[in-house]
């Protein structure tokens, strides 16, 4: 008899395409859920049952099954149930409030700046509109009560100001330029905005303390060869 190559690769396929749990599919062929994991993880020395078992629960031939032969098994596959719409429908209302969050903490920021400028001939140095602009690396352009630039990344939440912020890596790249070349350089946590409880407050780091802060990847891009 020809030697399994790894029955567990279309195994896991085909229980992941169906939305089961191993629990689930040990449950309904009345396996234990050890074999149902063993045979995923390409083990070859179990009862010649227990993939028998598992190909008529998937529907597919046992040759199938034991030799990894994904084009005959999958195509006849059920169609995939719709997905609830409901759990993406609450992720765009989510990112939505976020969305607005920043806007709002961007405002909250630009009308602070100009307050602080008003009555110098700088009075309308501060343009916000640069946020519109995803490849700047910040929000907001201000100046100093003498003239100078001041570049503004602004950082929003309704909760407290030791909630984690969240920096792209174009971001993070500017304010590492600004540091190497001088140029002053501001990330303002906007914090507890619309929050019942407490009136909205920012904290101002410069390009040096933004760079000290303890950070963590949140997420990568992988690139083929």
């Amino acid at each position: 008899m020809r030697s399994f190559t790894d029955p567990g690769n279309l195994a896991r396929y085909i229980r992941i395409y169906l939305g089961k749990s191993q629990q689930a599919v040990a449950n309904e062929t009345g396996m234990d859920i050890r074999d149902v994991a063993h045979i995923e993880q390409g083990r070859k020395n179990l009862r010649v049952w227990k993939f028998v078992r598992l190909a008529a629960y998937y529907h597919i031939a046992l040759d199938d099954l034991l030799f990894d032969r994904f084009a005959p098994a999958i195509s006849n596959l059920p169609a995939k149930p719709r997905r609830n719409p409901k759990p993406l429908k609450a992720l765009h209302r989510y990112l939505r409030r976020c969305e607005t969050l920043g806007q709002e903490g961007e405002k909250f920021v630009a009308s602070l700046e100009r307050k602080k400028l008003r009555g110098t001939p700088f009075a309308h140095g501060v343009n916000e509109a640069v946020a519109d602009d995803l490849c700047a690396g910040y929000d907001i352009q201000s100046c100093d009560l003498d003239g100078s630039p001041i570049y503004i990344e602004v950082k929003t939440t309704n909760g407290d100001v030791s909630e984690p912020m969240h920096l792209s890596s174009g971001e993070l790249e500017f304010a590492e330029y600004c540091y190497a070349n001088d140029l002053r350089y501001e990330l303002h946590r906007v914090y507890h905005l619309h929050n019942n409880r407490f009136p909205p407050a920012r904290v101002i780091f410069s390009a040096e303390q933004v760079l000290a802060l303890p950070r963590e990847p949140s997420d990568y891009i992988l690139r083929g060869c």
